[in-house]
């Protein structure tokens, strides 16, 4: 009887419904605000991975927008996150890089959104492939957003590929913001 979409009903709040480790038995978790309707107006699309994106999904979903993820492994916590929001994410298996039709999809999907965001992610040769979707979209006109934490260096393991690449994108035209409130109100 009990489920996720009950207790929003009755609580007009949003839960999360997750199954218990040990009794295996649903136990429901309140998100902490009034389920919001999505503003089906703007959409965004979020690179990110490794938990990356866990604030930057919560307070696009707070603010109403409609959110994809990806391109994210399978596994990945922000992967989970989505799914069990049951935001559009796209995928690739588990510690694999990312296929050629994989990037197709992310490319397919991304181009629903009126924005890419991109969280400030630990970049390696697997998934440098979302900076240069991000490129390719840019370069199509979409709004590509990012934060100032994204350029640390210190989150780049591809020998300086991937800090080469965010600045090209800045250099682009992608705008940068000094954090997540600044983003949020200028997507607002």
């Amino acid at each position: 009887v009990l489920h996720a979409g009950k207790m929003e009903q009755l609580f007009e709040v949003e839960f999360l419904e997750e199954t218990h480790p040990y009794t295996f038995r649903p136990f429901f978790l309140p998100l902490g605000k009034k389920k919001v309707s999505p503003d089906k107006s703007l959409t965004v699309h979020l690179v990110c991975g490794g938990g990356s994106g866990y604030p930057f999904i919560r307070e696009f979903l707070e603010g109403g927008m409609m959110v994809s993820v990806g391109i994210v492994n399978q596994l990945d916590s922000d992967e989970e996150l989505a799914t069990k929001l049951g935001l559009t994410v796209v995928r690739e298996k588990p510690f694999s890089p990312f296929s050629d039709s994989t990037v197709q999809n992310a490319l397919a999907v991304s181009r629903e959104a009126d924005f890419i965001v991109i969280a400030p992610v630990f970049w390696g040769w697997g998934n440098l492939k979302n900076l240069e979707l991000a490129q390719n979209l840019l370069r199509e006109g979409k709004k590509v957003l990012l934060l100032q934490e994204s350029l640390d260096p210190k989150l780049d393991y591809t020998e300086g590929t991937a800090i080469q690449l965010l600045q090209q994108l800045i250099q682009e035209g992608a705008q940068v913001f000094l954090d997540l409130p600044a983003l949020i109100t200028h997507l607002l």
